[in-house]
């Protein structure tokens, strides 16, 4: 039974949480993942027991790219 959950549904990222039952019958937890930019997109499923991991790793990113953002607008560039 799949418990499939779209999670995020953004302009150019998506993600959905779904669960696989594995060959041996064990039950896989993952997100698939789109990222959409320059109209090329980019999939991959991200196993839930490295989640955290790629979510902390995920919010530096987005500090860092919103910190350079910022930066370049007030330089006027």
């Amino acid at each position: 039974m799949s418990t499939r959950e779209i999670l995020c549904n953004l302009e150019m990222i998506k993600a959905e949480y779904d669960t696989v039952t594995t060959m041996n019958g064990d039950i896989g937890h993952y997100v698939k993942v789109q990222i959409t930019s320059e109209g090329r997109e980019f999939h991959f499923d991200l196993s839930l027991s490295e989640g955290e991991l790629f979510a902390a790793e995920l919010d530096v990113l987005a500090s860092i790219i919103r910190a350079r953002a910022i930066k370049t607008r007030l330089k006027g560039e």
